[in-house]
């Protein structure tokens, strides 16, 4: 056997591993489309926020519809189409540049009915910061591919601190957790996965506070 046919076979081992098996179980647990899903349910919760609950919970629902399961829903429509050839996560960074673009007008379309069905001003601000965070992911995935799990699990922190209170930022190591499952299944390098973590916080928090 020769070095490189050893080297594959140890890496295909270390792939099939419990390490790698978690990893990617985390990818999944932790994905976008759940932390997308739960935020503004979240938020809506708030009991500092305007509007009652029931009309909050409403908005939480448009938001769910437009920022998680439409961009979902773009993805499949996208593989269906036979537009994505590197596996349901789109791997390949070229391949991610549609999708996000539509994905982006499907969020900016959730922007605009929450605005002009005037939605509690922090639900607003969420959507405005959803938008804004997948905006610049978008930018840059012309270039280069960004980690959108951490800068979502990133955001998401972000988010909770601001709405639930200093206490949330408990919850801060679940984005070193997202951004080792992502290097260890190798679907981002360790910049890509920082970078996504300080794009992510960053542009979460500072849209969010500065709606509300």
């Amino acid at each position: 056997m020769n070095v490189d046919a050893a080297a594959d076979m140890t890496d295909e081992v270390r792939r099939g591993g419990p390490a790698y098996r978690l990893a990617k179980v985390l990818g999944v647990v932790l994905g976008p489309g759940l932390l997308v899903s739960v935020q503004p349910f979240i938020v809506a919760l708030d009991q500092n926020g305007d509007g009652t609950l029931a009309a909050r919970l409403a908005w939480a629902g448009v938001i769910l519809l437009s920022c998680a399961a439409g961009p979902l829903a773009v993805r499949e429509i996208w593989i269906l189409r036979g537009k994505v050839t590197s596996g349901r996560r789109v791997h390949e960074r070229t391949e991610r540049l549609a999708p996000l673009t539509v994905a982006l007008g499907v969020v900016a379309a959730g922007v605009a009915a929450l605005h002009f069905g005037h939605a509690p001003a922090d639900l607003r601000a969420l959507v405005w910061a959803m938008l804004a965070g997948l905006l610049v992911t978008r930018v840059v995935t012309a270039v280069w591919k960004i980690s959108v799990h951490t800068a979502v699990m990133a955001g998401t922190v972000a988010i909770l601190v601001l709405v639930v209170g200093p206490w949330a930022a408990l919850a801060t190591p679940l984005v070193p957790l997202v951004a080792w499952s992502r290097v260890r299944t190798r679907a981002h390098t360790l910049a890509q996965v920082v970078a996504g973590a300080i794009m992510g916080a960053g542009v979460a928090y500072s849209v969010f506070a500065a709606l509300t």
